[in-house]
């Protein structure tokens, strides 16, 4: 299956593509703009695996939240793409991209997490994040996605983040002295930014952190290959951005 990925939310632009057993990615370690560089490093990767945008099964693509012009430029390119060669798209949270960045940091350091607490930087000192279970290959989302000013965080209680399969939250994250802390809960993603702003008890959890997580759309083509598998996919047509600044927490 040859997938084409790329991620345009984050702060770096980055490429993956694989092709068979094989994978060709790029990275812009500079932060500047992803539209100098998304195109130029999807023909290079094209390039080096030798074939045509036509031979390829799927792209995958973060759909947001993220900046709106990094939102944009990556939808625009993965439907250019895609209408004129009649390719699927399969669009993933930028937010579960960071989950997933989280998964593979903590396997790598040996370490075990049941959840992350998923953050980007909305600007604004506002974040975006959403609660994530990190106990299967595929982080699943738990609750919805939002933003919010950091200070706000206890208030995603009210929108069902309490709990999820038997662990309570609300219990952990405000009255844990008798909660083993070890291997509950991690913050990760550029949100992190406004780590001065969190409620003490947030701040308490930091201690568990990734602050400098290395984000690749890499990590975006085993979800993309499950969905793939299990025929979910949209069309160019049906591509839409997901900036989720109508879930502000109030």
């Amino acid at each position: 299956m040859n997938i084409l990925a790329f991620d345009t939310c984050s702060s770096y632009c980055t490429v993956a593509l694989k092709v068979g057993s094989d994978l060709f990615t790029r990275i812009d370690n500079t932060k500047l703009s992803h539209s100098k560089y998304l195109l130029g490093f999807i023909n290079s990767v094209l390039s080096d695996a030798k074939i045509e945008p036509s031979m390829l099964d799927a792209i995958s693509l973060t759909c947001g939240p993220g900046s709106f012009t990094g939102i944009r430029i990556g939808i625009a390119v993965a439907q250019g793409i895609a209408f004129g060669n009649d390719i699927k798209i399969v669009p993933i949270s930028s937010l579960a991209l960071v989950a997933l960045a989280t998964r593979k940091q903590l396997i790598k350091e040996n370490k075990t997490f049941s959840y992350v607490l998923a953050t980007l930087d909305a600007r604004m000192n506002q974040l975006y994040g959403g609660w994530y279970d990190l106990r299967s290959a595929i982080p699943s989302l738990i609750g919805r996605e939002w933003v919010l000013s950091p200070e706000k965080l206890p208030e995603i209680d009210s929108h069902g983040f309490s709990q999820h399969n038997g662990f309570n939250f609300k219990t952990y994250i405000h009255d844990r002295q008798n909660i083993d802390l070890k291997s509950a809960i991690i913050i990760s993603g550029t949100g992190l930014e406004y780590l001065n702003n969190f409620p003490q008890e947030y701040i308490d959890i930091s201690k568990n952190r990734f602050d400098n997580l290395q984000i690749h759309a890499a990590d975006l083509i085993p979800v993309s290959e499950d969905a793939l598998n299990k025929n979910i996919a949209t069309s160019a047509e049906g591509l839409q951005p997901v900036y989720i600044r109508d879930n502000v927490v109030s």
